[in-house]
């Protein structure tokens, strides 16, 4: 066993990103360091660590506040898991969304050690002999239909693309149940947004959100928008349809930092009767 002298180097931090498997890691990282002699304590922002050998948190940009030194850190690139924390109100789903989301990014935008290879034994590289196994999802997750359709979204993290389909999304009051499930939206009433979000904070650089979009013929020569981009900052796409049917639309748009992304649709007039379904979107970096 090689032996690991913390006293040379100060505190090793390890970024856990929020994940299905995250408590199964910290565990296991706990455990591995307590064989070795070795404290491994869960941070938050704010807390000392005076006796700690192994700080674990989600927050890396909290880390690096806090003093982290760049060569001390490792991420572990997690498939992520969004958790909404039993969140009801949709401002409060937003906020959660925004928040956890930052975080992913942040860490799988980290320019120093990132650990994907997560099969097997995990080796720590700034922990020298130092590997836990990889852990597995626990059985008692049950995410709800809103987490599911977050955590495959952000998936964007890793790949940089992802389907984002319609459960994703926040819909106008007359569409909250069939639009989540369906797509299927009435847009008789007046002009409004009929769907936006989700509000995942994007990695910078630029993005391209591929729309499907279906109009029937009573809404065909209605006017619509769509918008994508940050929440007040955004490229956006006016224009009636001219016919009912199926279309794609491709809109892009490119941040300049990490921050949280909106795709939505208005109609900007009011309609007596018709119906648009929503086929989700597909967003690569470009």
């Amino acid at each position: 066993m090689v032996e690991i002298s913390m006293n040379e180097s100060g505190l090793r931090w390890i970024i856990i990103p929020p994940s299905s498997s995250q408590a199964d890691w910290r565990s296991a990282i706990k455990a591995e360091a307590a064989l070795r002699g070795l404290l491994a304590r869960d941070w938050t922002t704010g807390e000392e660590l005076n006796d700690a050998h192994i700080a674990l948190t989600d927050d890396l940009d909290g880390a690096l506040a806090a003093g982290a030194n760049h060569n001390d850190v490792t991420v572990l690139a997690l498939p992520p898991f969004i958790d909404l924390g039993g969140c009801e109100e949709t401002v409060h789903i937003h906020a959660r969304v925004e928040a956890v989301s930052r975080r992913i990014t942040a860490a799988y935008g980290f320019s120093g050690r990132v650990v994907r290879d997560l099969a097997g034994e995990v080796d720590l590289p700034h922990l020298p002999g130092f590997s836990v196994p990889a852990e597995r999802s626990a059985a008692s997750q049950h995410p709800t239909p809103k987490e599911a359709a977050l955590s495959e979204a952000a998936q964007i993290f890793l790949s940089g693309r992802a389907n984002w389909p319609t459960g994703l999304f926040t819909y106008d009051q007359r569409n909250a149940v069939s639009g989540p499930a369906t797509g299927r939206m009435n847009v008789t009433g007046r002009p409004r947004f009929l769907f936006s979000g989700p509000y995942l904070v994007m990695p910078a650089g630029a993005w391209e959100a591929k729309i499907i979009l279906s109009f029937d013929r009573d809404v065909g020569y209605r006017r619509f928008r769509l918008d994508w981009g940050g929440v007040t900052d955004y490229t956006t796409y006016e224009f009636t349809p001219g016919r009912s049917g199926f279309f794609e639309v491709s809109l892009n748009y490119a941040w300049d930092k990490p921050a949280p992304a909106e795709l939505r649709l208005l109609v900007l007039e009011g309609v007596f009767h018709g119906s648009v379904v929503f086929g989700g979107a597909a967003v690569r970096r470009i």
